[in-house]
């Protein structure tokens, strides 16, 4: 079974101190880690060509789990609906203090140590 790291890069809106938003999403993502077969990291860049720009990396156990999760590319199972509502706060977090730089991507995990 192969895992799947769902990419999500976000740059800070204008205004925003990086501390407060990092604190603000270890707090909302401590909370949110409640979907089973999944994990999230707020990642920042730090060496590069993306210094300070921020990624969400959300890990799958498998093709097959976010495959569940997102039965088709945008929608989103009922399960995912109800973590989706649970951790509002995270989401509310992201918008108000980000914006979307990329649009995401999945990769399937082909090798790793």
């Amino acid at each position: 079974m192969a895992k799947i790291i769902g990419v999500h890069q976000f740059e800070l809106k204008p205004g925003v101190k990086p501390e407060d938003f990092e604190q603000a999403m270890r707090e909302e993502i401590a909370k949110a880690l409640d979907l089973r077969g999944t994990r999230m990291y707020l990642t920042k860049g730090e060496r590069g060509e993306q210094v300070g720009d921020y990624l969400i990396m959300w890990e799958f156990e498998s093709v097959e789990r976010r495959n569940e999760i997102f039965p088709v590319q945008g929608q989103s199972s009922e399960e995912c609906q109800r973590w989706i509502e649970a951790t509002a706060s995270l989401w509310q977090t992201l918008s108000k203090m980000t914006t979307r730089k990329t649009p995401f991507t999945d990769y399937v995990v082909i090798a790793s140590s």
